[in-house]
C-alpha cells in the first residue's frame, strides 16, 4: 500500500482578511460549523460507511459538527498532531485539534475503533486530516469572502444613505427656491398689473376723444399703445395664473352654467384675429347638453387658451370648430382592459383646426410651461408657453384630463374633460 503523506505540523497560513468600514465585524470569531458546508457533512458522512467507522467533527463546547458526540476524555488530551487515545471501554479514537490562529475552534475524531485495526485507520485517519484540513482553508476563505461582500454592501448602502440624504436636502432646497420664485412672480405679476390697466384704460379714453379730438395717426398711435398694453396684459395674466398654480392656491367657485354660454365668449375673444386671418369659428354642441358644474372663470379662460391656440397656428382660410358630447370624466386607454366600475360621467370638450400640426414626439410635452414644439414658433406665432400649462392645471384641478390628438400638416385636435352637474 503507497504510504500516505503525514498531516502537517500546522493549519494553512490563510489571512484574505481586508479592513472594512460598516457593521460588519470582519474579524469576528471563526465558527466551525460556518466553515464545514452541507456536501462536506456528506462527504464525512460517505467516509464513516466506507470504512465502518466513525468519523468525527465536534466544535468546541462539545457541538457536534459531522459524525456523533465523542467521549470528553479522548478529547481531553489531543493536539494538532493525529494520535490515539482510549475511550476507558477498551476501543480507541485516532483524534486531531482543530486550530485557527492558534486557538483551537474544534476536534477531529476516528473511532471508535479495536486496537488491532489502528494500523490501517491511523493511514486513513492521516489522510482524511489532510483532507479536512483543506476543506477548512476552502470553507475559512469562504467565509471571509462573505464578510467581505457583506461589509462592502453595507458600506455601499451607507454611502447611498448619505447620497440619498444630500439629495433630499438638495430637493427640499430647490421646491423652497421654487416657492420663493412662484411667490416673486406672483407679486411682480400683481404690481404689473395695475399700472398696465391704467395704461389700457386712458388708451380707451383717448380713442373715445375724452381729452379732445385725435387725428388719424394720433388714433393709430394710441390704437397701438392699446393693443399692445392688452397683450402685455394678456402675458401678465398667464404668469400670474401658472404662478398661483405652481405655489398651490387654485381654488375653484363651483356652479352650474350651460356650456355654450362659454363658448360665444371664447369666440368674442378671438373673433378679431380669426377675421383678420378669414378663419371660420364653428360649434358642434350635442343637443341636450347637460350644464357644466365647474369654475366659470376657469372654463373661460380654458377655452379661451384653446380657441386662441388654435386661431393662432391655423394658417388663413382655416376653420377651428368647438365639440361637446357627454363621455367619461376621465380618458380611457383603449390598450387597457377596464374591469372596475365604469368612470363617472363627465363633459369631453374637443377644439380642432386645421393648422400646423404637432410632432408625434411633441404631443406629450406641449402641456408643459413655457414649452414650444419649434423654438422658431414664438418668434413666429409669439406667445409665452403658458396658455395650454394653464389649460391642463384648471382641468386636473376639476378632476378631469386634458390630451391633444394631431397630425402634422392637417391639423389638432385638444380634448378636455370636465364634470356636470347631476
Amino acid at each position: 500500500m503507497t504510504a500516505l503523506p503525514p498531516a502537517t505540523s500546522a493549519p494553512p497560513a490563510l489571512d484574505p482578511r481586508h479592513s472594512a468600514g460598516g457593521g460588519v465585524d470582519i474579524d469576528a470569531p471563526v465558527v466551525l460549523a460556518d466553515l464545514l458546508d452541507s456536501r462536506t457533512r456528506k462527504l464525512l458522512q460517505q467516509a464513516t460507511r466506507d470504512l465502518g467507522v466513525g468519523v468525527h467533527v465536534i466544535a468546541q463546547h462539545g457541538q457536534v459538527v459531522a459524525g456523533a458526540a465523542v467521549p470528553d476524555g479522548v478529547l481531553a488530551g489531543a493536539t494538532y498532531e493525529l494520535r490515539a487515545a482510549d475511550d476507558g471501554s477498551g476501543h480507541r479514537f485516532l483524534v486531531q485539534q482543530l486550530l485557527h490562529e492558534g486557538e483551537v475552534i474544534g476536534w477531529f475524531a476516528v473511532g471508535p475503533y479495536p486496537p488491532d485495526r489502528e494500523a490501517g485507520v491511523k493511514r486513513v485517519a492521516t489522510y482524511l486530516g489532510h483532507l479536512i484540513d483543506h476543506l477548512l482553508s476552502t470553507g475559512l476563505e469562504k467565509v471571509y469572502a462573505s464578510r467581505m461582500h457583506s461589509a462592502s454592501m453595507e458600506d455601499a448602502y451607507l454611502e447611498l444613505q448619505q447620497k440619498n440624504a444630500r439629495l433630499a436636502q438638495a430637493v427640499e432646497r430647490l421646491q423652497e427656491l421654487d416657492k420663493i420664485k412662484s411667490n416673486f412672480l406672483a407679486t411682480v405679476s400683481h404690481e404689473l398689473r395695475t399700472p398696465l390697466t391704467s395704461v389700457i384704460g386712458y388708451s380707451e379714453m383717448l380713442l373715445e376723444g375724452i381729452a379732445g379730438a385725435l387725428n388719424d395717426e394720433q388714433r393709430d398711435y394710441v390704437k397701438t399703445v392699446m393693443e399692445k398694453g392688452e397683450q402685455l396684459l394678456g402675458i401678465i395674466s398667464s404668469i400670474l395664473d401658472i404662478s398661483k398654480i405652481e405655489a398651490g392656491r387654485v381654488n375653484l367657485d363651483r356652479s352650474a352654467f350651460p356650456l355654450g354660454d362659454v363658448v360665444q365668449v371664447a369666440f368674442s375673444t378671438v373673433t378679431p384675429t380669426a377675421r383678420r386671418k378669414a378663419i371660420a369659428l364653428k360649434q358642434e354642441l350635442a343637443p341636450s347638453l347637460p350644464p357644466l358644474w365647474a369654475d366659470r372663470d376657469k372654463v373661460r379662460q380654458i377655452l379661451i387658451n384653446l380657441v386662441g391656440n388654435a386661431v393662432k397656428f391655423t394658417p388663413e382660410h382655416g376653420t377651428v370648430t368647438v365639440r361637446a358630447e357627454v363621455a367619461p370624466i376621465k380618458r380611457l386607454d383603449p390598450t387597457e382592459r377596464h374591469d372596475e366600475a365604469p368612470a363617472p360621467r363627465g363633459m369631453r370638450i374637443a377644439v380642432s383646426d386645421t393648422g400646423i400640426g404637432i410632432p408625434l414626439e411633441a404631443q406629450n410635452k406641449v402641456f408643459e410651461p413655457f414649452y414650444q414644439v419649434d423654438n422658431s414658433s414664438t418668434r413666429q406665432y409669439g406667445g409665452t408657453g403658458l396658455g395650454l400649462s394653464i389649460v391642463r392645471s384648471f382641468v386636473e384641478a376639476h378632476g378631469g384630463t386634458a390630451w391633444v390628438e394631431s397630425v402634422p400638416g392637417k391639423g389638432s385636435t385638444f380634448f378636455v374633460t370636465l364634470p356636470i352637474g347631476e
